[in-house]
């Protein structure tokens, strides 16, 4: 089983650029990943086309500027991880889904976020978070702050299906960094209570218990499964979003589950993974509970 998760970390890693601060973060970020766990890397350029005119003249231009930035990316990491592989592509169309449909059979995409910042980087900012909720696989948002320093991987879960996939994937991050394992879970009193009772300092200390032992029950199950993996857990009262963004300050990656939607639903995100996306604090990787609908990536995009 330790070797099943680890299989999944290897592949093909697709890295959209973009010739931003952000981009080049995650390219950053892609390569020395992929030195890790023996990965590809393909770097992708969207000529975006709300942006540039269909006339030759100046798709040729927009051609040469990214050849321009990919080969300065390749430059700027190449020479510090000789081993990985890196290759380049530039497609044309709307950056979204062009990029996840190329994406779609690579291990992971990675993208950039200008989080916070004025700039408009093709797939920065909301672009970045569209794409992490169409995208047909795991899609890691990586900040442009330096996390190098940083290690443990930080896992969102709660008792529904989308959780048991977080838990899945932060167990196999876990294992091919040799980091540990801290698995979140954020408590909360309903807002309006039944009518038949109220709160009482009673009721809350059994809720708080009640999460306590679902987050021990889940250590406990992974440690039996997965004894390689160094693990701990915590009950926190509060948001899911609020927890996550507080315990991803010090690590080096953060894994939320996506559920899914449906209808126009599919091209957003799941409350807690948009909440965490906009408030970054650690490289984050968003999986998805269901596939993709086949026909998510054929929506005009925004």
């Amino acid at each position: 089983m330790e070797q099943e998760l680890k299989s999944t970390m290897t592949g093909r890693i697709v890295v959209g650029v973009d010739g931003s601060g952000p981009s080049e973060a995650a390219v950053a970020w892609a390569v020395e990943r992929a030195a890790l766990v023996g990965a590809e890397v393909d770097l992708v350029y969207v000529i975006d086309m709300s942006a540039f005119s269909r006339e030759p003249v100046f798709l040729d231009e927009a051609h040469n500027a990214a050849e321009d930035v990919l080969r300065r990316a390749v430059s700027q990491v190449a020479g510090k991880y000789p081993s990985v592989v890196l290759t380049w592509h530039i497609l044309v169309g709307f950056p979204v889904r062009e990029l996840a449909k190329y994406a779609a059979k690579a291990e992971l995409l990675v993208v950039g976020t200008h989080k916070g910042s004025k700039l408009q980087g093709v797939l920065a900012g909301t672009k970045g978070i569209k794409l992490a909720a169409v995208s047909p696989v795991p899609v890691c948002v990586i900040p442009e702050f330096d996390v190098s320093a940083r290690s443990g991987v930080v896992v969102g879960v709660d008792q529904e299906k989308v959780s048991g996939v977080a838990l899945d994937r932060a167990i196999a991050e876990a294992l091919s960094g040799g980091d540990e394992l801290t698995v979140v879970y954020a408590w909360s009193l309903p807002v309006s209570p039944s009518v038949q009772y109220v709160w009482s300092p009673e009721i809350l200390d059994r809720v708080e218990a009640d999460a306590k032992e679902f987050v021990q029950e889940t250590v406990d199950e992974v440690a039996a499964k997965h004894p390689g993996v160094k693990i701990s857990g915590v009950a926190v009262q509060g948001s899911p979003v609020s927890a996550l963004v507080d315990y991803g300050k010090k690590a080096r990656l953060v894994v939320v589950g996506n559920r899914g939607l449906k209808g126009v639903g599919r091209l957003l995100l799941g409350s807690v993974s948009h909440g965490v996306l906009n408030n970054l604090t650690a490289p984050t990787l968003i999986v998805r509970a269901v596939a993709v609908p086949e026909d998510a990536l054929d929506e005009p995009e925004q």
